[in-house]
């Protein structure tokens, strides 16, 4: 399978652009800069071509260069891309059938059907592959004896005032591969053939394949319905409707032949992803070198965060304040906002605003020394935002500064799967 690879906001290949079929949204054109550029993250499959899209500064520009020359191979961090989209949506998904699906939600796309193929593949773990089991009775032949047969068709005699029946007839089973089997064994195959990056299970060791199911899908529906009327157990039922579910959502043909599996916001995972490394890593604020502090080597900080909305608002509009990462402890509070930007040029005006709120919020009564920072995606460095000048006013406690924190995106997104 050949390898591309591209990252969220930085430029569209010519050869990437003519391999695969980027759809309205892949893409967004930057003016200034005369040029294409990737709008989303995750994964497009053609044919045996895979093009994986990172998040921003996931990598240095250089990195991905080299991996589309052959130079290097990124398939851990596609499998680790892979695994953050597929545990966040496991998390924000109640529905039961999807719990292992890729696309139920409004900001995911997704062709394929992740949620049928788990289905069959745990089939497979538990019981292996289907098989179909004829019962054929044999006269005179060792095995477990068919009574209801024997006594319907065997001579009866009696010896020794003993009634003996002659021959006996004995059960015995045969088990024998069923299309329902073939099916299983194409679905297992295809998907870990089509994502050998994300899936590490093990495929099936069979060679044999009687059609192609992709060309034939119409043709295999139409038969997995009729199999369903002649399975009874209820397992081997869910496994017939998973397979159903399958072909039914596996249309390649509608796209041009092509498998996508993105996110279109990805900041929703940024923030939920740097949620938990808050919660689990978070030590405190260097005020001399203004930057947040993280310790790896604990499991729990001893500042909660969380998402917290207040309304601010007296007026019939109800105005309301929404905080990505609120925490505080005995004498401070935290104002952490996390901004899934490739920069920050221009004053947030949103987290200057929100750490004065919340410093006058805090500050009724007792005295409270507000933090505020923007956590953006970025190799590990930190500076200052703002420093509000003296004569424009300083906040109680001497809160007028915003730290501009940036985390390593490979380390807040291994934390998030290993957690």
């Amino acid at each position: 399978m050949f390898r591309y690879y591209g990252q969220d906001s930085s430029g569209v290949g010519k050869s990437i652009a003519t391999i695969f079929p980027l759809r309205l949204g892949d893409t967004r054109f930057i003016k200034s800069e005369n040029k294409s550029v990737f709008d989303f993250v995750g994964f497009v499959i053609k044919e045996d071509a895979i093009l994986t899209v990172f998040p921003k500064h996931y990598f240095a520009e250089q990195t991905i260069e080299e991996a589309n020359a052959g130079l290097m191979d990124l398939g851990e961090d596609s499998r680790l891309l892979f695994h953050a989209i597929n545990k966040y949506i496991n998390a924000a998904n109640s529905k039961a059938k999807a719990d292992k699906y890729i696309g139920e939600m409004a900001e995911f796309e997704s062709d394929y059907p992740f949620h049928a193929f788990f289905d069959v593949y745990d089939y497979y773990k538990r019981y292996g592959i289907y098989y179909e089991e004829e019962n054929t009775i044999i006269a005179g032949q060792r095995g477990k004896i068919s009574w209801k047969h024997t006594m319907q068709h065997s001579s009866v005699v009696v010896s020794n005032e003993n009634i003996i029946y002659l021959p006996l007839y004995s059960k015995r089973k045969n088990p024998k591969a069923a299309f329902i089997s073939e099916c299983m064994v194409f679905v297992i195959n295809y998907t870990l053939h089509c994502f050998p990056y994300f899936l590490q299970l093990k495929p099936v060791n069979s060679s044999k394949r009687s059609m192609d199911f992709i060309a034939n899908r119409r043709y295999v529906l139409k038969q997995l319905h009729q199999e369903k009327n002649h399975v009874f157990k209820d397992i081997h039922k869910k496994l017939v409707d998973s397979l159903i579910c399958f072909f039914e959502e596996l249309d390649t043909q509608k796209h041009g032949g092509s498998v996508h599996v993105k996110i279109n916001y990805f900041n929703i995972i940024w923030q939920t992803m740097v949620n938990k490394y808050l919660n689990d890593c978070f030590v405190g604020v260097d005020t001399m070198d203004n930057r947040i502090l993280f310790d790896e080597s604990i499991t729990k900080s001893s500042v909660s965060f969380r998402p917290r909305t207040y309304v601010i608002d007296a007026s019939s509009h109800r105005f309301e304040v929404e905080l990505d990462h609120y925490g505080f402890g005995e004498n401070e509070q935290y104002v952490f906002d996390s901004k899934y930007y490739g920069d920050v040029g221009e004053l947030n005006y949103k987290q200057f605003v929100y750490n004065a709120i919340m410093d006058n919020y805090a500050n009724q009564g007792r005295r409270m020394i507000t933090y505020s920072a923007l956590l953006l995606p970025g190799g590990k460095s930190a500076k200052l935002h703002l420093d509000l000048l003296v004569p424009f006013g300083r906040l109680s406690n001497n809160n007028h500064q915003i730290i501009e924190h940036y985390l390593d995106v490979k380390t807040v997104m291994k934390h998030y799967i290993e957690n």
